[in-house]
């Protein structure tokens, strides 16, 4: 079987859940490629995958470490040319594929399905949060100055039409929905998917989609440098987006507030550095033997961070994107499973931090208790990878056999 993975390049989200799924269907001997751009394209490389580089279609942006929306749709006004684009290439590249699987990347899903190939989206959600509310407050007048001075009647009202008619499109032309997530009840994205029986119908909980199914290793942070092993410790990043790079000086300063040792790791940080109770260090497949030796990780919250938080079995403190409803659903939901707490960016500063993580730390068996059994499961019935790989099968098996 010849299975194409179109995926989303924007941080390594997406990333994460395309090539649990791709190792998994290599290791069962298909034939496998992966096509995307932008980070996602140059992690794949250098891990040696099977990578085709494709176009960009959505250009995600912030400011001041918040996602910003407007700047999002601005950057994103070629839309529909750069979709169209993606669209074409994408139809040839796949020419020879049998199965064709999307993580959030729309041009993949058009190209399959006008290709009358099975198509499967992964994705963590299949509800469309209405924009328009979250739009206005970032609307300012240089940036509908910068529109009507495209040469084109551009509106930015439409151009958000065009990026929610995108996005809906994907669930109604899949011929089935894979979400990466633990099975009910312990779904955290369950908020975030439709009851609409069309879509509800064809939508799957295969379990984690992520490689930290297959196990992984512990390692002591006296390799980092600190000398005692009774004190807590704190795992922290801000992912795989730079437009929350502004966060950081926030996150290292609430530390002087906080009893415990930290490291915090980024794509952005060169080597490693160490002074009294904080460790940096680059992020890399080396870190999550650290994350897994951890007491509570402290990071934003998208879907694959949690995913392989629940699967240690630490617990978090998530940070969602401001603005971003996907995100803010995420963390509200973790919080009411017990698993851990959340702290809005609007209330990020060095006190509120340092005061949540203490709160953490000294009720940390709360949360284990609560997280007790995932790692398990996601090793068993709740193994993504495996169960998603199983679906795609099952599919060529009747579409193909006659």
């Amino acid at each position: 079987m010849r299975i194409y993975i179109g995926l989303n390049g924007e941080g390594l989200g997406h990333y994460s859940r395309a090539i649990s799924l791709y190792e998994e269907a290599v290791k069962a001997g298909h034939d496998v490629v992966m096509a995307t751009y932008g980070v996602a394209y140059d992690k794949a490389r250098s891990e040696n995958v099977n990578v085709k580089e494709v176009l960009r279609e959505v250009v995600m942006s912030g400011d001041a470490g918040v996602f910003s929306l407007s700047k999002t749709l601005f950057k994103s006004s070629a839309l529909p040319v750069r979709m169209y684009k993606s669209y074409k290439y994408e139809k040839r590249l796949m020419k020879y594929f049998d199965i064709i699987v999307s993580d959030a990347r729309v041009s993949t899903i058009l190209a399959g399905y006008r290709s009358k190939k099975p198509v499967f989206l992964m994705c963590n959600q299949t509800k469309c949060p209405k924009t328009q509310n979250l739009v206005s407050p970032e609307v300012t007048e240089e940036i509908l100055d910068k529109l009507s001075n495209l040469g084109n009647e551009i509106n930015l009202r439409l151009i958000e039409q065009s990026m929610q008619i995108s996005l809906i499109s994907q669930y109604f032309l899949a011929d089935e929905i894979l979400i990466g997530d633990f099975k009910p009840p312990t779904t955290v994205s369950l908020p975030l998917l439709s009851h609409k029986p069309n879509i509800k119908k064809k939508t799957v909980i295969t379990g984690p989609l992520n490689r930290m199914v297959k196990g992984f290793s512990k390692r002591s942070w006296k390799s980092l440098g600190f000398k005692n092993p009774r004190r807590k410790k704190v795992f922290m990043t801000i992912g795989g987006q730079m437009y929350r790079k502004n966060m950081i000086p926030v996150m290292l300063n609430s530390f002087k507030l906080v009893d415990a040792d930290l490291l915090f790791s980024h794509f952005s940080i060169d080597k490693g550095f160490k002074r009294d109770n904080i460790c940096l260090k680059p992020f890399n497949h080396n870190i999550y033997s650290y994350m897994a030796t951890a007491d509570i990780h402290v990071i934003p919250a998208g879907n694959a961070g949690i995913m392989e938080s629940m699967i240690m079995e630490v617990p978090a403190l998530l940070i969602p994107d401001s603005m971003q409803p996907e995100q803010i659903s995420n963390a509200k939901r973790y919080k009411k499973l017990g698993f851990g707490e959340f702290i809005t960016h609007e209330q990020l500063n060095e006190d509120k931090l340092s005061k949540k993580i203490s709160f953490m730390l000294d009720n940390i068996n709360t949360y284990k208790k609560r997280l007790r059994g995932l790692n398990k499961r996601a090793r068993t019935t709740d193994n993504g990878p495996r169960n998603a790989l199983k679906r795609i099968e099952d599919m060529y098996d009747r579409y193909y056999s006659w």
